[in-house]
Formats: C-alpha cells, sequence, structure tokens
C-alpha cells in the first residue's frame, strides 16, 4: 500500500500538484495508488515493483512554469536524457520545445527518435 511515510513527511510535504495525500493515501491525478495492483491485473502477493508513476498534467504545469519564469530572458530549457529516458517522457519534453541535453551517443539516438 502506498500510504503516508510514518517519519514526519504528510501531505504538507508535498506541493500543490497531481499528487496529493487523500485520507492519508497517495493520490495521482485522482487515481489511489494503491489500486494500482488491480489496474493493471497483478494479483495480491505478486510484486508491483519497480512501478514508476508519471503525471502528464504535473510535468507539463512544471515546464510552463519555467517558460513563464524565464519569458524575459533569452534561455533555452534542457532535459537531461540520462534523468529519464522513458520514450513519452521525451517526446512530452520534445513535444515542448525543450532541449535534449546528452552525454553519450546512446542517450542521443534515443533523443533522436522521438
Amino acid at each position: 500500500a502506498v500510504t503516508a511515510p510514518a517519519s514526519n513527511m504528510t501531505h504538507k510535504h508535498l506541493r500543490d500538484g497531481a499528487f496529493r495525500y487523500l485520507d492519508n493515501t497517495l493520490h495521482c491525478e485522482g487515481v489511489n495508488l494503491t489500486s494500482l495492483g488491480s489496474l493493471l491485473g497483478v494479483e495480491d502477493g505478486e510484486d508491483l515493483t519497480p512501478c514508476y508513476i508519471y503525471s502528464r498534467k504535473q510535468l507539463l504545469e512544471n515546464i510552463r512554469s519555467y517558460k513563464s519564469a524565464f519569458a524575459s530572458l533569452s534561455h533555452r530549457i534542457g532535459f537531461s536524457v540520462k534523468s529519464n529516458y522513458n520514450p513519452a517522457i521525451l517526446k512530452l519534453m520534445y513535444d515542448e520545445g525543450l532541449n535534449a541535453v546528452t552525454v553519450s551517443g546512446n542517450e542521443i539516438k534515443l533523443a533522436l527518435r522521438v
């Protein structure tokens, strides 16, 4: 289950966005993340790890915030391909006009494929 950590981390530590705790359970864009197993067809007792959750809405909001913050300056916003080479994420970054920041030939290939 994906519930609020027992430490000092609470819903107050998440900025207002696509991820939030509702009734001590983490949600992404309104989806209760404890239900991911059943949504993905994972049977009880099967591992659901690793499982990466992305919010297109949150990514777009973050990108547009950067664009807005630097709008009055000559700038380029880059996305490190090494940080996340998920093709859907790379495509989103490309569609939003971000530059691919690469350090290897393989990263260049990944960036050019989108």
